[in-house]
């Protein structure tokens, strides 16, 4: 199903919310993570409480989600990434990162452009930002 990525300055990116996502709408501070690894740690860590994460790497979720992390409450508002899948390669891995966000009902948006997403938001100190089914938003980032 189509979903959509609203920017405080009025920019829109469109993606797909993923059909797992019990929950399709999200709102808070845009920020992106650029690294390769280490995507649980980063959904989990409390300096990223209420946020929404850009994924800059094109394929996230490869290892799964352990069972530990799988229990571990998310800190983030919502996750925005090119590309994940269902099925993962870990040993360690006992769930994908699809499952993982749907148990604590955080969207989770892909195939957005997230590379023209983070050239818009890396020189911002703070810009505010909303996962939505809406193509448009009208006032609502205020």
């Amino acid at each position: 199903m189509k979903g959509y990525l609203h920017l405080e300055n009025g920019e829109s990116f469109e993606g797909n919310i993923c059909e797992n996502s019990s929950s399709t709408t999200a709102k808070g501070k845009i920020v992106f993570f650029t690294g390769m690894t280490g995507y649980q740690d980063v959904i989990t860590d409390s300096s990223n409480k209420d946020q929404i994460i850009v994924f800059t790497y094109p394929l996230i979720g490869n290892c799964g989600i352990n069972e530990l992390k799988f229990n571990t409450k998310p800190e983030v508002a919502g996750v925005i990434l090119y590309e994940t899948k269902d099925n993962h390669s870990h040993y360690d891995g006992k769930y994908s990162l699809n499952q993982y966000l749907k148990k604590w009902n955080i969207p989770l948006l892909s195939h957005v452009d997230t590379r023209a997403v983070v050239k818009r938001i890396r020189n911002k100190k703070s810009e505010k930002a909303i996962i939505s089914q809406q193509p448009a938003l009208a006032g609502a980032l205020i």
